[in-house]
């Protein structure tokens, strides 16, 4: 499954909660990471890197990761196939967004879309969301240009056009026996997980059920919780979560192959 990265099995991996637009917080997070990194080590954002309703919605966030990415390539340290980065809802949103003119009732669509945040995200990018409505109701032609001026926008921004075609659905690990499967905030347990699809994004709840691992995945890390509840741990699951009571710190775990917690930092 190509949407699914393969972090390999044989060092450290570092696995780095919803940074929720707070790019000083994440800087902080990689200046962590830097001090005791070491070749093989792997890199795993978890998601929602535009930030949440309630949080600054920064696409700095996104200029931090991949400076932080090309410093440790430069150095030597990894490759890019080293370093993954997750599909959070914000970034699944605003992809939809970028599509609006394909669906069906757009002005409806994008009413959702501004309902759950997104207009923080269209500011960053050049636009407002009301003048996303003003071309919906003005009718396809206008929409197309408002979405290809977005889309343009976006691409000024050094790297971020391959950042977001690059991201994956969830990560794995192959320890025999002992895999680890990395995910945004959830999936449903009672599906396969090619058959996941949206369930990365807003089955949140159903996280909870996991007791006994997911198909041969014995243990489960996720990088957000829709409520806040910092970092929770189960025999068969991690959630990296930053607490909303402490402001949504930043959290990185670094983990083993086995998903042993070797050291875990928020800031």
């Amino acid at each position: 499954m190509p949407y699914i990265a393969n972090l390999g099995a044989d060092n450290a991996i570092w696995a780095v909660s919803s940074p929720d637009g707070h790019v000083q917080r994440l800087n902080a997070i990689h200046e962590h990471i830097w001090r005791e990194f070491k070749p093989g080590d792997k890199v795993i954002y978890l998601g929602n890197y535009l930030g949440n309703p309630d949080t600054p919605d920064n696409p700095d966030v996104i200029d931090s990761i991949i400076l932080f990415s090309n410093a440790l390539v430069c150095e030597n340290l990894a490759s890019h196939d080293d370093i993954i980065c997750l599909r959070g809802l914000r970034e699944d949103l605003w992809l939809k967004l970028l599509q609006l003119q394909f669906a069906n009732q757009p002005q409806n669509v994008l009413t959702w879309l501004l309902q759950n945040g997104m207009e923080g995200v269209i500011n960053h990018y050049g636009s407002t969301g009301e003048e996303g409505l003003s071309a919906c109701r003005s009718g396809i032609i206008p929409l197309i240009r408002w979405t290809k001026r977005l889309a343009e926008n976006m691409r000024q921004r050094t790297g971020h056009n391959l950042f977001y075609n690059c991201l994956k659905r969830a990560a794995a690990t192959s320890v025999e026996n002992n895999n680890l499967l990395f995910v945004h905030c959830g999936l449903n347990p009672d599906r396969p997980l090619h058959a996941q699809d949206e369930n990365f994004w807003w089955s949140a709840d159903k996280f909870e059920t996991i007791e006994n691992g997911y198909e041969n995945f014995n243990y489960i890390v996720r990088g957000y919780d829709p409520l806040g509840r910092g970092v929770l741990q189960t025999p068969a699951t991690l959630s990296l979560n930053g607490d909303f009571a402490r402001n949504r710190p930043v959290v990185c775990a670094k983990l083993s192959p086995a998903g042993d917690i070797n050291s875990l930092y928020s800031f």
